[in-house]
């Protein structure tokens, strides 16, 4: 299993959000951190919010997309679990029970 992170953000009306930035950033993830500059993989995949989870299994296929839990700031404080949930369906070769929630945090940074 593989994970990464793809940054959708407008740089150029978010400089956190540029190149320099996402560097510095990658220093401390331990998966591939990638910058969508078109923003062509954030629309193909119909992202809206940032983080947005999507777990794909070996067809290629997504069997979840929303939020890492329901407590984005404090993770000590979430109730539930989605992604953890879906990836232990995922590896037990079942489908997750909740596939889709309402991922939670800042809406994608569009270019105008």
């Amino acid at each position: 299993m593989g994970f990464v992170g793809i940054n959708s953000n407008d740089p150029d009306n978010y400089p956190t959000d540029n190149w320099e930035h996402m560097i510095k950033r990658a220093e401390t993830m331990s998966y591939a951190y990638l910058h969508d500059a078109s923003q062509e993989v954030a629309r193909a995949w119909g992202a809206e919010r940032t983080p947005e989870f999507y777990l794909i299994n070996g067809q290629g296929r997504i069997t979840y997309r929303g939020r890492l839990d329901d407590s984005p700031k404090d993770p000590g404080l979430a109730t539930t679990h989605e992604l953890m949930d879906a990836i232990a369906a995922l590896l037990a070769d079942e489908q997750p029970d909740t596939p889709r929630t309402d991922s939670i945090g800042c809406s994608v940074k569009w270019k105008v």
